[in-house]
């Protein structure tokens, strides 16, 4: 018997089971690897965040030494000078128009991005103490008027929050609204503490970034500021005492 010189080459085709096999690796694959890609990319957004707190930080500290050791006020009346809305004569300049002016930093570089991506591009979601903002001789007008400036929490992740709870840690942001261009975050003294929404939020993955008084930035916990404790209390962060 001649061989057959020519043989056919047979194509296996996969069985239904290795099909199963190889769409269950990928959907295990998925289930591991996407959500640490998530993370990754938080871990990324709250890092982007602490510089950007940095950058307020150390231009908080350059508008004070050009202010004779002042704090930054919340808002202050200018007359034709503003960079919000240059046909309004009359407006009133914010706390990020006064620092961003004495840094000469773009302002859209301080934004926490956590922030911009759940709550609009347009919200810068860093809040300032509201400390300085009564006018009472407790009140401190310069840095210097503060004990521990190193320990004084005056910017941080912030928002408004729905649930006016007792424990820091649980404060969550929700939509800042129309008023996220220029926030603050309410504190124990103010007059409006039980009324007033804006709070310090851990809005990446259970912790904040916090600005002090001294222009250093920390990763730290909204519970470890203290709002939980009274005024004077050597927990409380949040009073400069």
């Amino acid at each position: 018997m001649i061989p057959c010189l020519l043989q056919r080459k047979r194509t296996r085709a996969f069985s239904l089971t290795e099909l199963l096999i190889a769409v269950l690796a990928i959907g295990l694959l998925s289930v591991l690897v996407f959500p640490s890609l998530a993370q990754a990319q938080r871990r990324a957004r709250g890092t982007l965040c602490q510089s950007n707190c940095g950058r307020i930080g150390l231009a908080f500290v350059a508008y004070s030494k050009d202010n004779d050791g002042q704090f930054v006020p919340h808002a202050e009346q200018a007359k034709g000078l503003s960079n919000i809305d240059p046909k309004m004569a009359d407006v009133q300049k914010t706390w990020i128009a006064l620092i961003s002016a004495a840094s000469t930093e773009d302002l859209n570089k301080w934004r926490c991005p956590e922030s911009t991506k759940h709550l609009g591009k347009e919200c810068l979601g860093i809040g300032y103490t509201k400390l300085t903002e009564q006018k009472t001789p407790q009140s401190p007008r310069k840095i210097s008027d503060i004990k521990n400036p190193s320990r004084t929490v005056v910017f941080g992740d912030a928002g408004t929050v729905a649930n006016l709870v007792t424990e820091p840690d649980r404060w969550q942001a929700k939509s800042l609204g129309g008023a996220c261009v220029a926030p603050h975050f309410s504190i124990p003294r103010s007059a409006d503490w039980s009324t007033d929404p804006w709070r310090l939020v851990n809005r990446h993955e259970g912790s904040m970034n916090a600005v002090f008084a001294d222009g250093h930035v920390e990763s730290t916990r909204v519970s470890r500021i203290g709002f939980q404790y009274p005024e004077t209390d050597v927990r409380a962060h949040w009073d400069g005492h």
